[in-house]
């Protein structure tokens, strides 16, 4: 059993480091990763306005029409998203 637990091992140090490769590549040649952005630069613009001016995140969330799949989210996590986006730019 200890040889098979040790090329497990080694199978997953090769598929860390082929992913590791892998993103860097990616990242070389000006690819984006992650998850696509919710707002565009405008809107996101917009927002950081807005909320400058003291607008509630609650409400630029909901005026910018981004709600949760089924809408079910409380208000503070829709603005804690809101949030997030203005942390990330």
């Amino acid at each position: 059993m200890g040889v098979i637990a040790a090329v497990a091992e080694f199978e997953r140090d090769l598929l860390i480091e082929r992913t590791q490769s892998g993103l860097k590549r990616a990242k070389d040649q000006g690819r984006t990763l992650g998850r696509p952005a919710v707002l565009s630069n405008e809107q996101q613009q917009e927002v950081r306005t807005r909320r400058a001016g003291g607008a509630s995140l609650e409400g630029v969330w909901s005026d910018q029409g981004r709600y949760p799949a089924g809408g079910k989210a409380s208000p503070k996590s829709k603005a804690g998203r809101v949030d997030r986006l203005l942390t990330r730019a």
